[in-house]
C-alpha cells in the first residue's frame, strides 16, 4: 500500500497492480524485449521527440470553452514531466489541434503534444487534466482565466 493511503486510512484505488517505475525509450523496435509484448498492462508506442539544445520539449494546451493557456516545457529528460521542467514558455496552439479539439467535442480538458518534423503529434487527450506538484503556483496563475472558460460554456447553455 502506498504511504498517502495508508496515512489517510485509504484502500489503494487499484491494488494488485505492479507500479511502473520509470518509461524505457528504445533505438527501434527490434531492441524492445519480447517479454514486454506479452504484458497486457503495458502499451508499447514510438517516442516522438521534440530535441532542444538543453534537453526535450512537450506542449501542454488546457483549455475551457473559449478560455485557453498553451505552454511549451523543456526539461532534461526526454520523457517531459512537470517534476523535471527546466524552463516554460508560452506558445501558440496548432490549427490542427484546434479541429481535433472539435472533432472529439472537448468542452474542457487538456492536450499534451510536441512538434515533430514540422507537424503536431497529439500524444494525449486528457478529460480530467491533473497537474504536477512543483506547478501548482503557475497553474494557479492561470486558473481565473480557465475559470472564465467555465462561465462562457454556462452562458452557452443556458
Amino acid at each position: 500500500m502506498n504511504q498517502r493511503a495508508l496515512r489517510a486510512g485509504k484502500p489503494e484505488p487499484f491494488s494488485g497492480v505492479e507500479p511502473f517505475e520509470r518509461y524505457e525509450i528504445h533505438a527501434s523496435l527490434a531492441d524492445v524485449p519480447a517479454e514486454v509484448f506479452e504484458r497486457q498492462d503495458l502499451v508499447v508506442e514510438k517516442f516522438i521527440p521534440e530535441p532542444e539544445p538543453d534537453g526535450f520539449g512537450a506542449r501542454f494546451w488546457l483549455f475551457c470553452g473559449e478560455r485557453e493557456r498553451c505552454t511549451r516545457h523543456v526539461s532534461p529528460q526526454s520523457l517531459v514531466k512537470g517534476d523535471d521542467t527546466i524552463r516554460r514558455e508560452a506558445v501558440p496552439v496548432p490549427d490542427e489541434l484546434r479541429a481535433l479539439r472539435r472533432k472529439l467535442g472537448f468542452d474542457y480538458g487538456k492536450f499534451d503534444f510536441v512538434m515533430h518534423e514540422g507537424r503536431a503529434a497529439l500524444l494525449d487527450a486528457n478529460k480530467t487534466p491533473g497537474r504536477a506538484r512543483n506547478l501548482s503556483n503557475f497553474i494557479a496563475a492561470g486558473n481565473a482565466n480557465l475559470a472564465d472558460g467555465f462561465e462562457g460554456l454556462i452562458r452557452q447553455v443556458t
